[in-house]
């Protein structure tokens, strides 16, 4: 909070995310300053993390990017893949060039729709490039859109996203669950 102290006890608190915190103090440097250890879940995502020192408090924010800003705009990405037997979730991530409209929809290797999600553009899953410092994160958990667990097998990504009146991503992709 701009008044670094040499050997307070800063106390450490995860407020959200799927991270982990390896403590919950520290003390903090000559300097005045902390270093904490931080393990990031398996998903693209913001954590929030409290420091606070008596009644003094503060927020710091930890952006984890597990899909690299490399990556092609309008082409998804899923991890981990298969899944089902360590993680009971895939997390799909996508760039796109602007905010968009975008529908994700998940088939069988029957055509039959399983799972399908819609994002308006300006949204979280519909957002471009300069709208966000981290790609479009969507998490499937292996259900369908009835919230029944579908079985084993492969299955089919189809992503598509709209902006002023033309497609900006059509892709398709294969998912596999083994559990």
């Amino acid at each position: 909070n701009g008044n670094p102290v040499e050997g307070q006890i800063v106390r450490l608190k995860l407020l959200s995310g799927s991270g982990r915190l390896h403590q919950t103090e520290v003390i903090s440097d000559s300097s005045g300053m902390v270093q904490f250890q931080f393990t990031a879940g398996m998903r693209t995502e913001s954590n929030f993390v409290q420091l606070a020192v008596d009644s003094l408090a503060a927020e710091i924010q930890i952006v984890v990017n597990l899909t690299p800003s490399s990556q092609p705009d309008g082409v998804p990405l899923n991890y981990p893949n298969p899944f089902g037997a360590e993680s009971e979730y895939t997390t799909i991530d996508y760039y796109l060039e602007q905010d968009a409209d975008v529908t994700l929809r998940i088939y069988d290797l029957f055509g039959n729709l399983v799972w399908s999600r819609h994002f308006q553009a300006g949204e979280s899953g519909g957002l471009g490039r300069n709208s966000s410092n981290h790609p479009n994160s969507v998490v499937w958990n292996g259900t369908n859109d009835r919230g029944k667990r579908v079985g084993n097998g492969g299955y089919i990504l189809v992503a598509r996203a709209e902006a002023n009146g033309r497609t900006i991503m059509n892709a398709k992709r294969k998912i596999a669950i083994l559990r």
